[in-house]
């Protein structure tokens, strides 16, 4: 008995000081149902009385309040924080729910920031614009104006022609402005102005609020242009949007009621009500004769009656791609990589998932393919890629040899990942060497012997440590008087000859700008010898294919341990100026390791006069990466990761 006396007589002490009907009830009461506050910001509190658990929240998330608990248990004091208002005035419930389901509410209301001196009344448009139907209208406004100023606010209509009862029922109220119009019958376009002015007498001076309204000569109409083409490839979704003659915040008609006269030829059609869109994704069109159909598109009232009809042709010419079949799915089973073996000599047409290594995608926005360079003119002679399937098309002609690299792009054209087409015009082999299975080229190469005459075939791409994207090797060997030793100092042409840049840079770049520019050489002056700011030792992992692994699906860039194979075997080799023929454990002969040039300096693309063979390994040393030299698998700040040398791939064990 005590304690319900001491309990009730708290409640009715608070209650003492609320400003309207509170509640009473002993086991659940607050000391107020309405908080206000003034425009400018500041803290209040309420108080919670009664015994168990409870919980605050706000009929809606705002921005501008804040409490600082939002449960409790019995009696509690809530802060409540409100920021400046410098708008209209606002208002939100919050409510505080008892464990045993009883709701109290509390209204929190702030004061404009405008002031009885600042009139405000905002319409949601200046101009709008009728079709000739006669409607009633409303237009939302904004305002700080009460009831009472709207009521001796003076309208006040404007015509611009002849024609002076069109309009008519003006009301106006904090909220709107609403109008009536008559259907235009005329045959032409009319227009007038509805001119609503606040008294003075409430202000320090008149405010007037202008409203033009255009009334066309035509009812609801759609429109459609005369013609669509379709891409021929079959790659590329169309997106159609229909015109339409009304505004869409005065006018609902349904645009979603459409046909074509034949689908045979199309993959997909996807209407999106959204943005009133049709996708349409054909088939390549492997015929002789170009293929139409018609597309009709309907607007209806809410009644479901057409109002208006348009129609257009959709063409699609012939592919200049004309392969028997479907493409050749390079990622079939999850084969993803950065880099794809083209090994076919004839024509080619291929088509992948563009994903990480990983199977992740590289970007949620990629919208388009583009092709960056290639090591001849038509190593790839079309690149494409459907956002609507996830699908990227790439077309090889028959001869082509080399590498080509493919951006994958956002709508803004930002590369979000690329992928490195090695065609090969034949198949890649392998070879063991110690009990180490290696392909039995250099990444990018289009041959696996020893030059003839300096040519660079074998030579391949360059890599940076724990970079994906390659870059392209020098060109064509030449001999001194002696005809001993091959020398080469110049980068040998890309297509288009701006495709590969290189840029010094005296603190390094971040993973994400390599990503966004894959063909820039980056040369880091710093003592790091790194072109990664900050350095990462996980880029490449020995025994594990990373998603910045550059090797094709089935290997990985060898580690240390790997590597050691070969250097060994090469210790044992005669000397050669060109580099190494050595023996794979089953007596062929098929595995040259080619004295390749590394890529350094950070103007131009300078390459070593040196007969040995270099070829990074997986495995980090501190800031620095083990790579082969010749006999030898070691490290040395004269090679650090910014060093641009060749890729020699192991066999995975994880694919």
């Amino acid at each position: 008995m005590k304690r319900f006396i001491y309990t009730a007589a708290i409640c009715i002490l608070a209650l003492a000081s609320c400003t309207g009907p509170y509640e009473t009830d002993f086991d659940f009461c607050l000391d107020r149902d309405e908080c206000r506050f003034p425009a400018d910001s500041g803290q209040s509190y309420f108080r919670v009385f009664g015994e168990g658990k409870w919980t605050a929240t706000f009929e809606q998330e705002v921005e501008w309040l804040s409490i600082d608990k939002a449960e409790g248990m019995g009696e509690s004091q809530v802060l409540v924080f409100h920021k400046k208002n410098e708008g209209l005035s606002r208002g939100v419930n919050l409510f505080i729910d008892h464990e045993d389901g009883t709701r109290k509410t509390i209204y929190m209301s702030q004061k404009s920031g405008l002031g009885t001196d600042k009139p405000a009344f905002s319409l949601a448009s200046e101009t709008i614009k009728l079709l000739n139907l006669s409607m009633s209208t409303k237009v939302m406004a904004t305002s700080n104006v009460s009831a009472e100023a709207v009521d001796s606010a003076h309208v006040k209509i404007i015509y611009a022609g002849t024609d002076t009862t069109w309009l008519s029922d003006v009301k106006i109220s904090p909220e709107s402005l609403v109008f009536s119009a008559a259907s235009n019958e005329s045959g032409a376009e009319r227009t007038a102005t509805i001119e609503v002015s606040f008294n003075g007498a409430v202000w320090a001076e008149p405010y007037t609020v202008f409203l033009n309204i255009i009334q066309g000569s035509a009812g609801p109409e759609v429109s459609l242009e005369d013609s669509y083409e379709l891409d021929p490839l079959g790659t590329k979704t169309l997106e159609i949007s229909i015109g339409t003659n009304w505004d869409t915040g005065l006018y609902s008609y349904d645009v979603s009621d459409f046909s074509i006269s034949d689908e045979s030829f199309l993959r997909s059609v996807e209407f999106v009500d959204s943005t009133s869109t049709l996708k349409v994704l054909p088939s390549m069109n492997k015929t002789k004769d170009a293929r139409t159909a018609t597309l009709t598109w309907n607007a209806k009232d809410s009644a479901g009656s057409i109002v208006s009809t348009a129609s257009t042709t959709l063409s699609q010419d012939v592919s200049p791609i004309q392969l028997d079949g479907d493409p050749v799915n390079l990622t079939e089973g999850g084969r993803y990589a950065n880099c794809y073996i083209l090994p076919d000599a004839g024509d080619a047409y291929y088509s992948l998932e563009p994903k990480l290594v990983s199977g992740n995608l590289p970007a949620e926005d990629i919208t388009d393919a583009k092709l960056l360079w290639q090591t001849a003119e038509s190593v790839l002679e079309y690149v494409a890629y459907s956002p609507l399937e996830g699908i990227m098309y790439i077309y090889k002609p028959a001869g082509a040899k080399g590498s080509a690299i493919v951006a994958l792009t956002s709508e803004d054209g930002t590369i979000r990942w690329s992928l490195h087409f090695w065609a090969t015009g034949e198949s890649v082999g392998e070879c063991t060497i110690g009990g180490v299975t290696f392909m039995d080229r250099n990444i990018g190469a289009t041959a696996d012997t020893a030059p003839v005459n300096g040519e660079n075939d074998a030579a391949g791409m360059h890599y940076q440590w724990g970079r994906k994207d390659p870059f392209p090797t020098r060109e064509k060997l030449t001999t001194n008087d002696n005809g001993d030793k091959y020398t080469c100092q110049t980068m040998a042409p890309v297509y288009p000859e701006d495709g590969v840049r290189l840029q010094k840079d005296t603190k390094g770049v971040t993973l994400d700008f390599t990503i966004e520019n894959p063909g820039t050489y980056i040369w880091n002056g710093t003592s790091d010898l790194d072109w990664s700011n900050p350095q990462n030792n996980e880029y490449w992992k020995p025994d594990h294919k990373t998603d910045y692994d550059p090797c094709p699906y089935g290997y990985t860039v060898p580690s240390k341990d790997n590597l050691g194979k070969v250097a060994t075997a090469i210790g044992k080799a005669s000397s050669a100026y060109a580099g190494r023929n050595l023996t794979c454990d089953d007596g062929s002969s098929n595995f040259w390791c080619y004295a390749d040039m590394y890529m350094r300096n950070e103007n131009t693309a300078t390459f070593t006069n040196n007969v040995k063979a270099y070829y990074w390994s997986s495995t980090t040393d501190g800031k620095l990466a083990y790579y082969l030299n010749d006999a030898s698998v070691t490290t040395g700040s004269n090679m650090g990761r910014r060093i641009g040398i060749a890729v020699r791939c192991v066999k995975a064990n994880n694919q």
